[in-house]
């Protein structure tokens, strides 16, 4: 992690724990002088022909007899490789430096709400919602299920902010896999009705879900993910200003989903997580968050 952050030694499930965002915190991140991908590669191609026209005046001056290095050699192949596989992660030069030391040694990872009014002003509300999905990479027991929850928490004194996550909503015709039929929402409020309620509001003989949403909508998922890192992208649904919300079934609720902010260039020093869904406007939909939610997605 060096030039990231100050850890080492970083065990494998840290290693899984940072894979699964950091590809949203840099994705906005501009190279240095704005370069362009395509650009930095043929600047690479130049300076790579540059060394390998001159390299021959160290062989005419007798610094070397020649240059049959396994290193010279691989760094050729560099820029097709980015090409073809993207950026050089775990690429090294280490190897042939291991076996050096080895042989010394050896030698010596909405719809929209209508104005209704209502016949009353209380209903029961519950504050976490909990999900236990398999695994969809094992099939092993219940220590391989991914456990999952969406917490509806109301800021409690001035020293604890609310809580109200977001998650992934079935409009009815979601299938198993795939965003048709999905759309992203916040939960601001988990409730049940009770049968008096249900009574003065729908009339009898309907049996309304018992556990109900209200959701604030984000925008629909667009038919394709940005290609530059397949990720969906997604913002607050307005309307006339004004955020659009729905009442749904609990079970329409999927599974919960992490926003990554899009920070731009710069984070700006004013967003926290208590308030950055709040103040960002435009979001990622982070499918490496667990192995669930990218079959999910995908």
């Amino acid at each position: 992690m060096n030039g990231i952050s100050d850890l080492n030694r970083v065990t494998g499930k840290e290693h899984d724990q940072i894979s699964r965002f950091i590809l949203g915190i840099i994705v906005d991140i501009q190279l240095p002088n704005n370069l362009k991908s395509s650009l930095s590669l043929t600047l690479l191609e130049d300076a790579l022909h540059s060394f390998h026209g001159n390299k021959s005046i160290f062989v005419d001056l007798g610094v070397r007899p020649d240059f049959n290095l396994p290193k010279l050699h691989n760094s050729s192949h560099t820029p097709s490789c980015i090409e073809y596989f993207g950026t050089t992660d775990n690429y090294n030069t280490e190897y042939t430096e291991r076996f050096h030391i080895d042989l010394a040694k050896d030698q010596g990872i909405e719809a929209q709400s209508h104005s209704i009014p209502l016949q009353f002003n209380r209903v029961p509300v519950y504050h976490r919602l909990k999900f236990v999905a398999e695994d969809p990479y094992t099939v092993g027991g219940p220590e391989d299920s991914v456990i999952d929850s969406i917490h509806v928490q109301p800021r409690s004194g001035k020293e604890l902010s609310g809580r109200f996550d977001t998650a992934i909503i079935n409009d009815g015709s979601g299938g198993l896999t795939g965003v048709d039929g999905y759309r992203v929402g916040q939960v601001r409020v988990i409730f049940s009705l009770k049968p008096d309620h249900i009574r003065s509001f729908f009339g009898n003989g309907v049996s309304p879900p018992q556990h109900l949403a209200y959701v604030e909508w984000f925008s629909p998922f667009t038919s394709q993910p940005e290609p530059h890192h397949l990720m969906y992208k997604v913002r607050r649904s307005l309307k006339d200003g004004i955020r659009s919300a729905g009442i749904v079934p609990v079970a329409n609720i999927r599974r919960s989903v992490h926003l990554l902010p899009k920070f731009g260039p710069v984070a700006p020093s004013h967003w926290t997580s208590a308030n950055v869904l709040e103040k960002c406007p435009a979001f990622f939909v982070n499918c490496f968050s667990d192995r669930h939610i990218y079959t999910t997605l995908y």
